[in-house]
């Protein structure tokens, strides 16, 4: 008898796929025209997002610009916690080589 040779393959579907939580978007510029710039639309190039393709999947998700101060304030949701952090919650809107976010900033 000839000996099966054959390796078995797995099917494409069935490999584990870890997906990420979150990807890391450096702030690239703000959307402008020739003489005005818009500071609450800003433009981030997103990690592995080479193609259009890409791209898509992150319309509509939210995007989060954390940054440092100097001075300690507690958040709304944990009065007892003081940190130095703070946030600024966006929203991604559309998609052209780089992500487009809409951020909303407010005045605490």
């Amino acid at each position: 008898k000839a000996a099966n040779t054959e390796r078995y393959i797995k099917p494409a579907n069935s490999l584990k796929c870890h997906g990420l939580l979150y990807a890391k978007a450096p702030f690239t510029e703000y959307k402008r025209d020739l003489r005005n710039q818009h500071e609450n639309h800003v433009i981030l190039n997103i990690e592995r997002t080479r193609r259009k393709e890409h791209g898509h999947f992150y319309i509509g998700e939210l995007c989060v610009y954390v940054y440092k101060t100097q001075t300690r304030k507690c958040a709304p949701q944990h009065p007892e916690r003081n940190t130095k952090l703070r946030a600024v919650y966006g929203k991604a809107t559309r998609f052209h080589g780089c992500v487009r976010a809409h951020f909303i900033f407010q005045d605490h």
